[in-house]
Parts: C-alpha cells; sequence; structure tokens
C-alpha cells in the first residue's frame, strides 16, 4: 500500500525546486509550509549517477548535498515535526576504490544530519543498499537486467563465486517509513539500516536473467580491478538494523514471477 492511501502526503518536486534560485529557494519552502502545514517531511529526492567526473561531483554535491541542507533548516524552522531522510549504506566503504560522487555526496549530508543540534524535530535516517520494485526508472543493476531480459546484448558481470548483495523490496521501504511517522522515538536522532535478513549471490541473480537471455554472463574472477561493483563485503555498517519489522519480499521470488 503506498504512502498516500495511508496519510495526506503532499509532494514537493525536487527536481523544480532544484532549478529555483538559491536565495529564492528559502520563500520557495515557506510557502509551501505555510500552506500544507505537514507534520512530517518524507526526504527520498536524489541524484543518481555512478559517472565520476568534476562536474559530476559539483552537480551531486548541489543536489544531494545543498539542496538536501536547505531543505532541512526550512524544516527546523518550520517547527516540523519529523524528518525522515533515506540514505545509502555504501556511505560507508572499507575503502574508498569505489567510491563515486553520488555517495560522497550523501555521506556529506549524512555528516551534516549527525553534527545539526536538534530539540523537537525527530530525524529518522534511512539507510539501505539496495531498492527494487515496479516502475523504478533508476540506472540500477536490477532494472538494468530487467531492461535487457530478452534482449540479445552481449552483458558480463565479474566477481568471485562468493559475491552478495542486500535488497530491498520498495513496499519494504513504504512500510517502515510508515512506522516512522506513527512512532515516537526515544531519542531525536536516529540512524537506523534497512536490511533484507539475507543476502543474495550475484551470481544466482545471473542465472535467472540468463535463463531468457543467454548472453548475460557471470564471469568468476579474482582480479578487484575488474570488479568495480559495490558488495556486501565492501560495507562497514555502522547503523542499527531499524527495530520490530523485517522486510519481507524476497529478491528471488520476486524475479521469477516477473
Amino acid at each position: 500500500m503506498s504512502l498516500k492511501k495511508r496519510f495526506d502526503v503532499k509532494k514537493l518536486s525536487f527536481l523544480k525546486f532544484s532549478k529555483i534560485n538559491d536565495d529564492l529557494k528559502e520563500k520557495y519552502l515557506s510557502n509551501f509550509f505555510s500552506k500544507h502545514k505537514p507534520d512530517a517531511i518524507i526526504h527520498l529526492a536524489t541524484f543518481f549517477t555512478k559517472k565520476k567526473d568534476k562536474e559530476t561531483l559539483d552537480k551531486c554535491l548541489k543536489i544531494n548535498y545543498e539542496n538536501s541542507k536547505i531543505l532541512f533548516n526550512s524544516a527546523l524552522k518550520h517547527s516540523i515535526k519529523k524528518f525522515i531522510y533515506t540514505g545509502s549504506n555504501y556511505e560507508y566503504l572499507a575503502s574508498k576504490e569505489k567510491e563515486y560522487p553520488y555517495i560522497t555526496s550523501k555521506r556529506k549530508f549524512s555528516l551534516f544530519l549527525k553534527a545539526k543540534k536538534i530539540n523537537r524535530m525527530e530525524l529518522i535516517s534511512l539507510y539501505v543498499s539496495n531498492v527494487f520494485g515496479f516502475n523504478d526508472k533508476r540506472k540500477k543493476l536490477i532494472n538494468f537486467l530487467i531492461k535487457n531480459k530478452n534482449s540479445k546484448k552481449n552483458i558480463k558481470f565479474f566477481g568471485n563465486k562468493n559475491a552478495k548483495l542486500n535488497f530491498v523490496n520498495i513496499s519494504d521501504v513504504v512500510n517502515i517509513i510508515s512506522l516512522s511517522l506513527n512512532k515516537n522515538f526515544k531519542i531525536k536522532k536516529n540512524f537506523l539500516t534497512i536490511k533484507y535478513p539475507s543476502d543474495f549471490l550475484l551470481e544466482k541473480i545471473i542465472s535467472i536473467f540468463k535463463e531468457n537471455n543467454s548472453n548475460i554472463i557471470f564471469e568468476r574472477i579474482s582480479n578487484s580491478k575488474k570488479d568495480n561493483l559495490i558488495k556486501e563485503n565492501d560495507l562497514v555498517y555502522k547503523n542499527k538494523v531499524f527495530p520490530n519489522y523485517k522486510p519481507k519480499v524476497n529478491l528471488i521470488n520476486w524475479l521469477k514471477k516477473i
């Protein structure tokens, strides 16, 4: 069930917000908050890319850090009761070799949230590794595989035989956000991980798509230079898992049904 069916949700277009001149952004938010008088803000908007050039870094920092900071500060100013933010577990990598600007910008905003002093607002930062579901247009692994499921493109993935990733379905993320909206947290700042109880072998995921497209290949390697996909063994989990809720949708079962 969507959040719109559970709550009175008003959408603030972050794309439109990003295009507004910086000196007018606070006024735009002030008008929005005064009109709708929200009890909570759910900040899901982000600019995702894996490009690593300076132009991309500047864009990621502008949208994912600077604009997010303006939104949060405005929420504080207007006495919004809750601020729910979705971050990435990829912000905590064991090595920075696989880091790209998107991750850098997300981590910078998380550090800002941790340093910011708040008195009345409840902050709930939810960190996920990979989210999947229908109607997802982002350039992510599962979306890419679904898009090429029936194509004849030659697609090759690299990794060792034990390479694993963690995936959470969007419906479980929505359920956790809903719980966060209704829950009274004991502390003002909450940094929590959303994680499916078990990880998924990358080779197993690829094998499901290989049944339709034999040109999708998983090649076992020991050469880490070829293996640039971030996996579970690349992560350092620093936040507690969201309490009293375990994600229910299993990626493998979901893929077999589509």
